[in-house]
């Protein structure tokens, strides 16, 4: 039974976390550009490898979505998240 419960929950997150990656328009590489100065040095040296546009674009985050972010930390990827979405979108972090 416990089993059965475990494939039942995989399946389930693998249908649901199945993203479609977006377009990168211009604007949102401009609202990306605009807020990413605000970011502390740590966090700008690691832009040229991260690619934060293209970070975005891959998981399809655009301003005004909703965004959960598993397991967040203080990190550099939910600094992007959170300043990408700010002020457009709910946002919701879960540990």
């Amino acid at each position: 039974m416990k089993n059965r419960i475990r494939k039942s929950i995989s399946l389930a997150f693998a249908i649901t976390s199945v993203a479609v990656a977006a377009d990168v328009t211009d604007t949102d590489v401009e609202r990306l550009e605009a807020v990413l100065p605000d970011q502390t040095e740590d966090h700008k040296a690691r832009h040229s490898s991260r690619n934060p546009a293209g970070t975005l674009a891959f998981f399809g985050i655009t301003p005004g979505m909703t965004v959960v972010e598993v397991l967040p930390g203080g990190g550099w990827y939910s600094r992007v998240l959170a300043d990408n979405v700010a002020g457009t979108g709910p946002r919701r972090a879960r540990r």
